[in-house]
């Protein structure tokens, strides 16, 4: 989603009227300023003269054009729509300053030449649940970018104040229509393909304690798969991982 800011007002100059603009950039969307150009008092978003974006949302390499005004498709593609490019903060967010690289304990960070704050980068946490049923796992396919139509584990990010639990259920129910009842912690797992950020995500096992079994959300689709079948494509390396480590598991428990 990109956000095009009318920003003129009574009584602001060049200065102020740029300086209001970065700010919503960075408010709204968290992208660098770069990415935006003033024109007729109306702040606009710069696109590449070729290629496509699939990440909604998402800094991502664009894919190289086939000649014919489309993006090219096969693997090089896939992974260029799933390679993260890094936005760079210009301006601070909370008081519009000038952002500059500054080291802190070792590690290269932006922070604001003017109040001091640091534009901090931290995985995000997301969770979700393994609901287990004769053998098979549910899986939900994404009806969203990044990797639309893709299988996964029904999962999502953390909202701000919530227990890590507290998201597992929710996103299950959102997700699946079912409420469920958490019986453990089954594993985290470190993301590193997600063109959005990167993230921890964290795993429970669950039980089914009502609802109705129908997609949402994010979901298109949903299905049990044996352990030893799961659908193609699967959506991340951190849910290929874990699947993988519960067919270990069930296979000790059933020696």
């Amino acid at each position: 989603m990109l956000i095009c800011a009318p920003i003129r007002g009574p009584g602001s100059d060049g200065r102020s009227t740029r300086r209001m603009g970065v700010l919503l950039c960075g408010g709204f969307m968290g992208l660098s300023g770069s990415s935006f150009r003033l024109r007729k008092g109306v702040l606009r978003p710069i696109f590449p003269r070729t290629g496509a974006f699939v990440a909604s949302g998402a800094c991502t390499k664009p894919m190289k054009d086939n000649g014919k005004g489309q993006a090219r498709r096969g693997p090089s593609a896939r992974r260029a729509a799933v390679r993260p490019t890094r936005p760079v903060a210009r301006f601070c967010m909370v008081c519009g300053g000038a952002m500059r690289s500054i080291l802190e304990h070792g590690v290269r960070r932006r922070g604001c030449s003017r109040c001091g704050f640091i534009a901090y980068r931290n995985p995000v946490p997301a969770c979700g649940v393994l609901i287990q049923r004769k053998g098979s796992i549910l899986l939900a396919r994404r009806g969203h970018e990044p990797l639309k139509n893709a299988w996964g584990i029904p999962a999502g990010f953390m909202e701000y104040g919530e227990h890590p639990e507290e998201t597992a259920v929710r996103e299950a129910l959102e997700e699946t229509g079912l409420k469920v009842r958490l019986t453990g912690l089954f594993g985290v797992y470190a993301g590193r393909d997600d063109p959005r950020t990167r993230a921890v995500l964290i795993l429970y096992n669950a039980r089914i304690a009502g609802g109705k079994l129908q997609p949402g959300d994010d979901a298109i689709e949903l299905g049990y798969f044996p352990l030893d079948h799961l659908p193609r494509p699967m959506a991340f390396r951190a849910h290929r991982e874990a699947l993988r480590d519960l067919r270990r598991m069930n296979r000790e428990r059933n020696r």
